[in-house]
């Protein structure tokens, strides 16, 4: 639902994404047990955008983790929905890293890296085979932290090997571990 009331953007003065594998994990393990997780900060402009202040590597792994399973999951009543919040999620750090989140909500992406992973090991495989990816980006920290976070060792696939639609239903749902407070300050 945040995502919902406006666009979130990593803004040009933030890191890009460097958690390792197992930081991430750890965060979507106390997600799934319940565990208290640090507060992401939010700051609103004027163009009701969401600028992070803090958090970012926690969003960015909450990003990851909604877009793949959305990816795997069954319902195809909710990918459109879905993938126009996703893609309210910018990195202005980079324009790399922009156009990458792009293009991985772009439908048409979608919905070909979902026909061509239904059976694959390797999602980051997957990614970089698409017609749509730039082998420069390969080249950028964060695309390639997003990447090893999707596919790596431990990595969201690796993590979430079955029972995708049940992991996807709990995220979307009235008792979603995941959940965000707004403090006017």
């Amino acid at each position: 639902e945040m995502f919902c009331d406006g666009d979130i953007a990593i803004p040009d003065y933030q890191r890009g994404f460097v958690w390792s594998i197992k930081q991430s994990s750890l965060l979507i393990e106390s997600f799934l047990i319940g565990l208290p997780v640090p507060p992401i900060f939010l700051y609103i402009d004027e163009e009701n955008k969401n600028l992070v202040i803090d958090g970012q590597q926690r969003l960015t792994t909450l990003w990851l983790l909604h877009w793949y399973l959305l990816l795997k999951s069954n319902n195809k009543d909710d990918k459109k929905k879905y993938l126009d919040v996703l893609s309210k999620f910018t990195y202005e750090t980079r324009i790399s890293s922009r156009k990458f989140c792009e293009c991985l909500c772009q439908e048409n992406n979608f919905n070909s890296l979902r026909n061509s992973s239904k059976d694959s090991s390797d999602i980051r495989k997957e990614i970089e085979k698409q017609t749509w990816f730039m082998g420069e980006w390969k080249q950028d920290p964060t695309v390639k932290a997003m990447l090893n976070m999707l596919g790596g060792t431990n990595g969201i696939q690796e993590f979430f090997t079955k029972n995708h639609q049940k992991y996807w239903s709990k995220l979307i749902g009235a008792n979603c571990p995941i959940t965000f407070y707004y403090l006017s300050l």
